[in-house]
């Protein structure tokens, strides 16, 4: 054989080497059995090429029509992660019920410098919190 013959031979070779390790990586991200499919891709030269890129997009395909589905919920482990997130409530109601009463706000304390005093009853002058007898007339507060 000439040069030209072994050098096409082992450009042959490189391709499906370089194909084959492309596949390995592109399988082994889709959970495809990758040693297998890098195998069929060396060996089978443009055949195990046209026979990946086949299987892939039916595999593809199925994986399309099956997305629309529901995932199991919550997580359930069976058929490992699911690829959409469920949220999880304790009661399983989605979303969780409403109370439809007002918040109640803590009651305000008020500053003790800005709170009226009391007053008499009788004569309206201003007494203080602790007084027992009105300063001006006299009269017993409690």
């Amino acid at each position: 054989m000439s040069l030209a013959a072994w050098l096409i031979i082992l450009a042959w070779i490189a391709i499906a080497v370089i194909f084959g390790v492309w596949v390995y990586g592109d399988a082994r991200r889709r959970g495809e059995p990758a040693l297998e499919w890098f195998l069929v891709v060396v060996l089978g030269s443009i055949a195990g090429v046209a026979l990946y890129f086949t299987y892939r997009q039916q595999s593809r395909e199925a994986r399309m029509s099956t997305a629309g589905t529901p995932a199991p919920y919550p997580f359930t482990g069976e058929e490992g992660l699911s690829r959409t997130w469920a949220p999880h409530y304790p009661d399983t109601s989605y979303p969780p019920p409403q109370d439809d009463r007002a918040p109640t706000a803590p009651p305000l304390r008020q500053d003790p410098r800005t709170v009226p005093l009391p007053r008499c009853p009788r004569c309206g002058a201003a007494t203080g919190f602790s007084d027992t007898l009105c300063r001006a007339c006299g009269l017993p507060l409690r």
